[in-house]
C-alpha cells in the first residue's frame, strides 16, 4: 500500500458535531459502615438525576488516496453540558438517623 507519495492526492476535512445525550446518574447506598464503641454507624447518600444534555464538538482529518483505497486519519473533540442533581447524605447510628445534609451539584 503506497500512501502519502507525491503522486497521491490528499484532502483536509473539518467537521462539526451537534447533538444531545440522555444522561442518568444515581447516588445510592451505604458507603461506609463502622463499629464505634459497640454502635453501628452507617454513612451514605441517596439521589438521582435524569436529563437531556447538549453536546457539541468538532473533528479535523486528513485523507490520502492510496493504490488500494483511502487512508483517513482524524482527531475528534467533544463537549457536553454538565450533569447536575441533588444527593441527600445520611448518618445512621444503630438504624437511627442523626444527620441528613443535602448537596447540590451543577
Amino acid at each position: 500500500m503506497a500512501c502519502g507519495s507525491e503522486s497521491a492526492a490528499h484532502r483536509f476535512s473539518l467537521t462539526g458535531i451537534l447533538g444531545t445525550s440522555f444522561a442518568t446518574t444515581n447516588a445510592q447506598g451505604t458507603t461506609q459502615v463502622l463499629s464505634l464503641g459497640g454502635n453501628n454507624v452507617s454513612i451514605g447518600q441517596v439521589g438521582s438525576s435524569n436529563q437531556p444534555l447538549f453536546t457539541g464538538g468538532g473533528a479535523l482529518g486528513m485523507t490520502w488516496d492510496c493504490s488500494n483505497g483511502r487512508l483517513r486519519m482524524e482527531v475528534e473533540g467533544r463537549w457536553g453540558d454538565p450533569l447536575s442533581g441533588t444527593a441527600t447524605g445520611f448518618v445512621h447510628v444503630n438504624g437511627t438517623r442523626l444527620l441528613r445534609p443535602t448537596c447540590r451539584s451543577g
